[in-house]
């Protein structure tokens, strides 16, 4: 981050996932799958949180606006199928989020996570192809839904957007779930 620069804030999003379209019950898991999913998903947004945060409370402490979103996921809210593992260490982002945004509102820095719900990408149809949810049962899937359809990667993006917006300056250890009404 530059310090000379005479912008007024200073944002960073961390976006988290697994790039793997896995999905299994708790006692089917191994522990290397485990491992792996805790390692990306809680580990390595803590690692990133970690480096970043001197960056952004001097910039806060600087009288800059200082703004750090983790994309985590709505499944930590509502548990889904095959998502133990994850929704465990994205409760973990969670906690994270919530300690680090109180730590740091003395300085001018937010801290948030946007939770999207499921959302219509190649890596979701995947995941709903493998355990056979096409068709009529993934349409099922979205009826469920309040918004009766699936987000898209942009209501995530326009999300994280606001967060990290001038406007949201007194928002601070919140989880803003992109759902369609799914938790609320």
């Amino acid at each position: 981050m530059n310090e000379h620069t005479t912008d007024t804030t200073a944002r960073v999003a961390i976006v988290t996932g697994i790039g793997a379209a896995i999905a299994e019950p708790l006692h089917e898991a191994t522990e290397e799958w485990t491992r792996e999913i805790v390692t990306v998903e809680l580990l390595g947004v803590l690692t990133v949180a970690r480096h970043v945060l001197p960056h952004l409370r001097a910039a806060g402490a600087a009288g800059r606006r200082a703004s750090l979103v983790v994309v985590s996921s709505d499944s930590v809210k509502a548990g889904s199928f095959g998502d133990a593992v994850s929704s465990a260490a994205r409760a973990g982002v969670l906690g994270m989020v919530r300690s680090v945004a109180r730590e740091n509102a003395v300085v001018a820095m937010t801290v948030n996570a946007g939770c999207p719900g499921p959302t219509d990408t190649a890596m979701y149809r995947e995941l709903a192809d493998a355990q056979g949810l096409t068709g009529k049962v993934f349409s099922g899937m979205t009826r469920g839904i309040p918004a009766r359809r699936l987000c898209t990667p942009e209501e995530v993006a326009a999300t994280i957007h606001f967060l990290l917006s001038p406007e949201t300056a007194y928002i601070t250890g919140q989880a803003i779930s992109v759902s369609g009404g799914l938790t609320m």
